[in-house]
């Protein structure tokens, strides 16, 4: 987290900084300033709920990570077949 803080302290009019591993973004691990509360408020309201589409309509920036574990680190569980390996994984 410090590192997106950063992005943001030390980027001219950076509104949000987001996770990037080996150029995959991961929109939902992503920190915000205040001045993209107008923004997220505007989509809100308009029923736009995807946090890519609001990042990717200001001034936010990818922030690189390393990808040693990252297959392990941004593990999606959405089916149960990956719940399933993710109990394996965790032993």
């Amino acid at each position: 987290i410090e590192r997106l803080h950063y992005a943001i302290d030390r980027h001219q009019n950076c509104q949000a900084a987001y996770v990037s591993v080996e150029g995959r973004p991961h929109f939902a691990h992503s920190v915000w300033s205040i001045d993209a509360l107008d923004a997220l408020e505007q989509a809100y309201n308009s029923g736009q709920f995807a946090l890519k589409t609001t990042l990717l309509k200001i001034n936010a920036m990818p922030v690189d990570f390393p990808s040693d574990n990252a297959s392990l680190d941004f593990f999606n569980i959405n089916t149960p077949e990956q719940a399933l390996q993710a109990s394996k994984i965790i032993g």
